[in-house]
């Protein structure tokens, strides 16, 4: 009789470590959460990112289409255009 006193509660200790380990430590346990919860934020500050630099390309956009002194600036700025009566002076 004694051995089953003592069996019943180690068997029902066992079970529950080893369920609080599943819960903690396993495939999709608590530590796995917190990561994919880290991983949520990472990504939605990424996201939040894009669009800003999203908004920011579009007002270009906008500008390129209707504005022609961003136009020839751009010109000028990236691909080095100049005028016709423009003279360029190059020191090296």
């Amino acid at each position: 009789m004694a051995s089953k006193k003592i069996f019943l509660p180690l068997l029902l200790g066992i079970m529950l470590a080893f369920f609080v380990g599943l819960t903690i430590f396993g495939a999709n346990g608590l530590l796995h959460l917190a990561g994919m919860n880290q991983e949520i934020h990472r990504i939605e500050k990424n996201i939040r990112k894009l669009e800003t630099e999203n908004e920011q390309l579009k007002r270009i956009v906008l500008l390129l289409q209707r504005d022609n002194r961003y136009q020839e600036l751009m010109c000028r700025h990236e691909l080095g255009m100049v005028r016709k009566d423009e003279k360029i002076f190059i020191f090296k």
